[in-house]
């Protein structure tokens, strides 16, 4: 009788590409995080840089201008730096011309633009500038930036689309801040029709094209910090309606209540209150007078606000 003896094969181990491209994208990660952080510290250094110049020198208003609007590109292209923040920025953007929500909303930005423009400016018998164009602008977006971040995740957790979107390869960071750069460059398109106002006014007068350029620069700051409390209202709730009242109360709190209650108060804390006024940071943009504390509040406050909404994601996990 002949036995058989069974072979012995040894296993010849698995190659292992994962961990290989796991050092790879930990690499690719690093790199542009790296990227993010000197942008932003190199937009630090330039508007502190702007500030110890305006102190000791008399700079003109364009080199102002544009050492300030080089520090607003750096922290853009740190927030874009990061290729998940940039996908969901302009999946949230398109999302706004997929949805009936947003031609209202930018048909109703539009119309009650060119009525001020006519009533304040064009017909208005005052001087060439469109500052009571802007200054009007700041207190319709009281209404109109919680109408475009109403949906930003309240839609999504009504859904249930939320889920599919938290269990891809990005963090709660990327999503709220790619969701929030999507209704930000949103509302910048609703500002483009607005440009017609100033062609008309160079058409009829010779405008100071100083404060017309400061005037939206601050509008795109307001933008931004209405968009990051409204991105919070919406993380709250699955309602949109009722996610557009928390943004708006929080909003009217900053904006209106800042701006009247200071008058009851002692001096010492009515100016500490004064200073959180949305509205009275605003006033220098549109006078076309560029003051490096106004865009620290505005960087500052957004930031803030931006950092809760992820907080409050996360919190959503747990639950």
């Amino acid at each position: 009788m002949t036995t058989t003896t069974p072979s012995t094969t040894t296993a010849t181990p698995a190659p292992t590409p994962a961990k290989g491209a796991a050092r790879g994208l930990s690499s690719s990660a690093t790199k542009r995080l790296l990227i993010e952080v000197i942008c932003y510290l190199a937009a630090g250094v330039v508007i502190l840089g702007l500030g110890l110049l305006d102190a000791t020198s008399d700079l003109t208003f364009w080199p102002k201008a544009g050492l300030m609007t080089l520090a607003i590109a750096l922290v853009a292209a740190g927030l874009l730096s990061q290729a998940p923040r940039r996908v969901i920025a302009m999946r949230e953007l398109r999302s706004y011309f997929y949805s009936p929500v947003g031609y209202v909303v930018m048909f109703l930005y539009t119309l009650i633009a060119g009525m001020f423009f006519v009533l304040f400016v064009f017909d208005g018998g005052g001087p060439a500038s469109m500052r009571p164009l802007f200054e009007s602008l700041v207190w319709v977006m009281i209404a109109i930036c919680p109408a475009i971040s109403m949906r930003l995740f309240a839609e999504e957790l009504r859904s249930g689309t939320i889920e599919t979107l938290m269990t891809s390869p990005v963090t709660d960071t990327q999503v709220v801040i790619g969701k929030w750069l999507g209704a930000v460059a949103f509302f910048a398109t609703l500002c483009l029709p607005t440009v017609a106002c100033v062609v008309a006014l160079a058409w009829k007068a010779d405008p100071d094209y100083g404060p017309i350029y400061t005037g939206y620069l601050g509008l795109l700051l307001v933008a931004s910090l209405y968009l990051a409390i409204g991105a919070l209202g919406s993380v709250l709730t699955r309602n949109q309606i009722i996610a557009y009242f928390i943004s708006a109360f929080i909003i009217l709190i900053i904006s209106v209540v800042a701006q009247f209650l200071p008058e009851y108060l002692s001096p010492s804390l009515g100016k500490a209150v004064a200073y959180i006024n949305v509205y009275g940071q605003y006033l220098d943009f549109s006078k076309g007078l560029i003051d490096t504390s106004h865009f620290v509040y505005f960087f500052s406050i957004t930031g803030f606000f931006l950092v809760v909404t992820v907080k409050a994601l996360e919190s959503r996990k747990w639950r």
